[in-house]
């Protein structure tokens, strides 16, 4: 897949486009070097190669490239690129197109998020309110408990307070017969 640093073969079409390769050399465009990583040296004027770094330069099959273009032309293609509007283009002319159609899928992805969140948005104010419903019925709840109780220990204070009463007469009338009968 090109060279180790940073994958020329990946962007043979790109490279080719813009004018970056040559016919016949395909170079690095990586920080290392500009050398071809195979083809001709001598078709770039100005440039003294030396046969070591040549060696150093790992080779890439034909058979690389020509998937690497297909893989690259299938991109271009998914983004709605026709193959004979990019060799129709000039190079100038395809860059604007393309950052026109990134422009355009960076607004769709921005509008989709903002969807995104205004649905989410509503979804958590549904919940929102909801908790505060229940939240609602369980204080009603709660308070519908309270005065039940409250009701039972009336109840129950009272039938205590009859209960100790009727103990207390009891216990009178049974100590007024035990002094009657004495």
């Amino acid at each position: 897949m090109g060279c180790c640093l940073c994958s020329v073969a990946w962007f043979s079409y790109w490279f080719d486009n813009l004018g970056l390769i040559t016919e016949g050399n395909t170079y690095c465009r990586c920080a290392a070097s500009s050398l071809p990583l195979w083809g001709n040296t001598d078709n770039e004027p100005g440039i003294k190669h030396t046969p070591s770094k040549l060696l150093e330069m790992p080779a890439i099959p034909d058979v690389e490239i020509i998937e690497e273009k297909s893989s690259s032309s299938t991109l271009l293609s998914s983004m709605g690129i026709s193959s004979s509007s990019r060799k129709s283009s000039s190079s100038c002319e395809h860059i604007s197109e393309l950052e026109h159609i990134i422009a355009t899928q960076e607004a769709d992805a921005e509008k989709a998020s903002e969807m995104f969140h205004e649905e989410l948005n509503e979804i958590l104010f549904t919940q929102i309110v909801e908790i505060k419903e229940l939240k609602k019925k369980q204080l009603e709840e709660i308070e519908h408990f309270k005065m039940d109780l409250q009701k039972k220990s009336i109840v129950f204070e009272k039938r205590q307070i009859h209960t100790e009463a009727m103990l207390s007469h009891l216990l009178r009338k049974s100590t007024q017969s035990t002094q009657d009968s004495v």
